[in-house]
């Protein structure tokens, strides 16, 4: 039932009790100028009336029938719609909830203020710093820094090991001399076979320029996201290869038969053949040289789609400069590297913060735990990433100063640069904007949840007495 049913209800009973106030108290007043006529009467013929403490005659005791609720709810259907809380009440019970909005908005106020003191910028400024210059000069450039390095090579262990349970023999690539990652790639692509993997623009008709570094940002399937799913399984099932290229989708058909009876088999198989082949591709290809070309990071193709801008002396566009920017190494790999110290910044904030209420404001654990979603610590938090952005962006700078040609000049700028510190500053940035942008609105929705809540209550308990009874 909705709510106006319930003050549909509420109203005619209301109306009832009210009608029935109003002859009650009507039939009183004449009961009691009978009951004195009366008793005058008795006194003038003589009679002794009775003390009010004597025991009276006991009535039978009367047997209270509720009515079906559906009987109720059919006797309200002649009130209006428009009926509100307002019809409800009275003029001191409508004081009473005009108060209890005002506090649950003082509460809101409470909840959404930001008291960051000294020491919350501190926290905030020294972890920026601290993780800003673990990414500098720890994880730098793809494949350079030592985290960087480090995030290579757990990569191609996780492909050795699952070339590994999918029936690789590293022993036997041992003993012809091969690249142990190399053959494992190698048998994981023969294996888990797919439509879109042509590494030469030759391969799809010179449609467009593509080659062995670029190709897989090109192919919307080898995307390690929900955009490469779902391209993967429409290039399987409709033997085709999805590419983007200039900020444009292209479509060629590539004889393909997917594996499978029936449409969950194929469907099951499809997406096994998508995961594993992104995993034989996240350390480079079977035969890329040195580092090679890995999958991009998650979303990142959508880079492709700004086919805008005029760089450099080519003209080269957004889209242009995201390939370039990916031919560098910038993969999948060094997402992973780059998460790092985004991760510790976000971590140690967190930790610093938790320490200094527990111990410089008496918080309980439990309290700070309430605490977690407080406007202090998301302006902390926006403070620190904002650190690490700015020094971020000022090495990526002086590194490539020098660097007379702009598209090569930006080319090594953003490939120095985190680009997941930047997303996360920008999500926290876009955050602080909403929060200023809809107070009021979020107030507002902040008060009628909790008065929904109550009403939800009362509706509950009202329910509960009814069948009790």
């Amino acid at each position: 039932m909705d709510e106006k049913k319930y003050l549909k209800i509420l109203k005619n009973q209301k109306n009832n009790i009210e009608y029935i106030s109003e002859i009650a108290e009507t039939n009183s007043v004449e009961l009691d100028e009978i009951i004195s006529d009366a008793e005058s009467l008795l006194l003038n013929l003589g009679y002794k009336l009775p003390l009010k403490n004597e025991k009276c005659i006991e009535r039978e005791k009367v047997t209270l029938n509720l009515r079906e609720w559906s009987e109720i709810e059919n006797d309200s259907k002649h009130i209006k719609d428009d009926v509100t809380f307002e019809d409800l009440l009275t003029e001191k019970e409508i004081d009473k909830v005009l108060s209890k909005i005002k506090f649950l908005e003082n509460e809101y106020e409470d909840m959404s203020k930001v008291e960051c003191d000294k020491y919350d910028y501190l926290i905030a400024g020294i972890s920026g710093v601290l993780t800003a210059l673990i990414d500098a000069l720890l994880v730098g450039a793809p494949g350079e820094g030592i985290i960087s390095k480090w995030t290579d090579s757990k990569t191609e262990d996780i492909v050795k090991i699952i070339a590994k349970k999918s029936g690789w023999n590293e022993e036997k690539a041992n003993e012809k001399g091969s690249n142990t990652l190399k053959s494992a790639i190698g048998f994981l692509e023969r294996k888990f076979k797919v439509n879109y993997d042509h590494q030469y623009g030759k391969k799809i008709n010179d449609y467009f320029e593509m080659n062995t570094q670029n190709h897989h940002l090109k192919s919307l399937a080898h995307s390690p996201s929900l955009i490469g799913l779902l391209f993967s399984l429409i290039n399987q099932f409709t033997s085709t290869s999805t590419f983007i290229n200039n900020g444009k989708l292209v479509t060629i058909n590539e004889e393909f038969e997917l594996e499978g009876n029936n449409i969950i088999s194929k469907l099951y198989c499809g997406v096994g053949n998508w995961f594993m082949h992104i995993i034989s591709d996240m350390a480079g290809s079977s035969g890329s040289k040195s580092r090679g070309s890995g999958v991009p990071i998650p979303f990142y193709e959508l880079f492709q789609w700004l086919n805008i801008g005029k760089i450099g002396q080519h003209q080269k566009t957004i889209a242009d400069i995201s390939v370039l920017v990916f031919e560098q190494g910038y993969d999948l790999r060094h997402g992973v590297a780059m998460s790092i110290p985004v991760l510790i910044n976000e971590l140690l904030v967190r930790f610093l913060w938790a320490l200094k209420l527990y111990f410089k404001e008496n918080k309980s654990i439990k309290e700070i735990l309430l605490l977690r979603k407080s406007r202090t610590l998301k302006r902390m938090l926006f403070s620190a990433h904002g650190c690490f952005c700015l020094i971020d962006l000022g090495d990526a700078f002086i590194r490539n100063a020098i660097n007379p040609e702009p598209v090569s000049k930006l080319v090594g700028m953003l490939t120095r640069m985190n680009l997941i510190a930047w997303m996360r500053f920008g999500k926290l940035g876009f955050d602080e904007i909403k929060i200023l942008l809809t107070k009021e609105y979020e107030k507002k929705k902040y008060v009628n949840q909790k008065l929904d809540d109550e009403w939800l209550l009362f509706i509950e308990d009202m329910s509960e007495i009814y069948d009790f009874i």
